[in-house]
């Protein structure tokens, strides 16, 4: 029988480790309110109480969708910030008109790497990406 304590533990352990290793003290994360999401915001809450923010970055995004998001913020009493791409004029830079979901895709992952402060245009990981060296280099807790 898998004891689900001990997994979780474990794999808040491990991201706790890795982005640790890659010199941050905390983490950054865009939260859909989908599962997946959900999972990573309770793990980064578990390794990093303090030093976590998530991220609701709507864009022509279903209204239950983002209270899901929310009820997830209150549910593991996460640090959020809601942060809507769409902006006043619809779309950022009026280039996007629908849910478009790699466009979407990649707007949420820039609006996370600016707000994290990064002047290069590479894209965060934890643990080693193809280049061979380690990303999450800033420190979560600055930009809290």
């Amino acid at each position: 029988m898998i004891d689900a304590a001990r997994v979780v533990e474990n794999l808040a352990g491990w991201v706790k480790s890795e982005v640790t290793a890659a010199g941050a003290g905390g983490i950054i994360l865009g939260l859909s309110g989908g599962v997946d999401s959900a999972v990573v915001a309770a793990l980064a809450k578990r390794a990093f109480p303090d030093t976590h923010l998530a991220l609701v970055l709507p864009l022509h995004t279903a209204t239950a969708d983002v209270d899901d998001a929310r009820r997830v913020v209150d549910e593991f009493g996460l640090k959020a910030k809601t942060i809507e791409l769409a902006g006043r004029g619809g779309s950022p830079m009026g280039l996007v008109t629908s849910n478009c979901g790699q466009v979407q895709g990649r707007l949420t992952q820039a609006m996370l790497w600016h707000r994290r402060g990064c002047p290069t245009p590479q894209m965060p990981t934890i643990g080693r990406n193809p280049s061979g060296d380690r990303g999450l280099r800033a420190d979560a807790a600055s930009l809290l």
